[in-house]
């Protein structure tokens, strides 16, 4: 089966179709080539058919952390923390640098001070990684440090103004809460 077959696969599984999601597991079942599974996930990213190919992917590789770290942020997306953060953690003992688990962690958290060190975390490991600065300057105002949060705000918003794979809805996003913010 082809990549491209496998494509159209975890589209089909993406529609809640019990049927559909059965047949990719068993096509999934003989892919033994973690790299193409980590491009569907990636194409589909967010999807249930993601997820099934996720599952496969670290069951074919447990101790890949990239892999482990992508499963753990789709169970997050799905609001199954509990799952996100024993992955996310298990893919920080294999690599403490894993930018992507430490995200999960981030948005996994609750407690505001806790999110403002795992956001720095992930910016000192990756300074520009756009996620964790928004997340520090909502951290940073939760904690009444509106001033510190808001100037970050906007550097968050001037890099992804300049960022070619930002997204209009992001940076729309990212400027109303500046505005919200500046108005309180």
């Amino acid at each position: 089966m082809t990549e491209a077959d496998l494509d159209k696969l975890v589209s089909q599984a993406d529609s809640d179709d019990p049927a559909a999601q059965s047949v990719l597991r068993d096509a999934l079942s003989t892919v033994d080539d973690p790299d193409i599974l980590l491009r569907l996930a990636e194409r589909h990213y967010g999807s249930d058919g993601a997820l099934l190919v996720l599952l496969r992917a670290v069951q074919l590789v447990p101790t890949n952390a990239d892999a482990l770290a992508s499963l753990a942020e789709s169970y997050a997306i799905q609001d199954d923390c509990r799952s996100a953060r024993e992955l996310a953690e298990h893919a920080l003992r294999l690599n403490g640098l894993n930018v992507l688990a430490r995200y999960v962690l981030l948005v996994c958290e609750e407690d505001t001070s806790s999110k403002l060190t795992i956001a720095d975390e992930i910016l000192a490991i990756e300074p520009t990684y756009y996620s964790a600065i928004r997340a520090k300057a909502e951290a940073l105002v939760a904690l009444g440090r509106k001033g510190d949060g808001m100037s970050l705000l906007l550097h968050y918003i001037e890099a992804r103004e300049h960022d070619r794979d930002s997204t209009s809805q992001e940076i729309a996003a990212a400027k109303a809460t500046l505005r919200h913010l500046a108005n309180e």
